[in-house]
């Protein structure tokens, strides 16, 4: 079963969601969209944190299987951070 793992400055996210990588076969850039629960992140857990930031980067990841590493397929900063406070 194909999983997915979100880093936040080299620290995973334990409580993603889901995770979508957007590439063209065009020069422009590829994007990509993750959601977690931020309430249940270590050190990451307001939505004050996520919007101060100007040094974030994010690597989504994904693994074929329960035994297979994971590999890294896009990295980058954040354009946009959206937070849901429900």
């Amino acid at each position: 079963m194909p999983r997915a793992r979100v880093l936040a400055n080299g620290s995973p996210l334990s409580s993603l969601i889901s995770a979508e990588v957007r590439s063209t076969n065009s020069y422009g850039a590829n994007e990509f969209t993750f959601r977690a629960v931020l309430s249940s992140e270590e050190g990451f857990t307001t939505s004050d944190y996520w919007l101060r930031q100007s040094d974030l980067v994010m690597d989504v990841q994904f693994s074929n299987g329960a035994t297979a590493g994971f590999v890294s397929v896009i990295q980058g900063r954040p354009d946009i951070i959206s937070v849901d406070p429900i």
